[in-house]
């Protein structure tokens, strides 16, 4: 049996290193989403598992009827609220396993 070779190449990280994946670091996608955008927590992060957070963001404000427009205008506000919703939660738990 012949054996094939795969190469990954991970340029941010992501793949070896995941931050947040715990309780404190799954809620920064609420925290942004109702700070930003106003929309309720009414979603599972976990769904969108592989998903990048611009995609998964969209899929839940277009579900909720904001308009493309509104979503670019206002997504690196969204961004910003949950780094500093991680910087929070840095300082009450290890949000980073290397």
């Amino acid at each position: 049996m012949r054996f094939q070779k795969l190469i990954l190449f991970d340029i941010d990280g992501t793949l070896i290193y995941h931050v947040g994946a715990g309780p404190v670091g799954l809620q920064r996608f609420a925290f942004a989403m109702q700070r930003v955008y106003g929309l309720p927590n009414d979603f599972d992060p976990s769904e969108y598992n592989g998903t990048i957070d611009r995609q998964m963001a969209w899929d839940i404000v277009s579900a909720h009827g904001v308009s493309r427009k509104k979503f670019l205008e206002k997504f690196p506000t969204y961004i910003a609220g949950m780094l500093e919703y991680l910087k929070e939660g840095a300082k009450k738990e290890k949000l980073y396993e290397p």
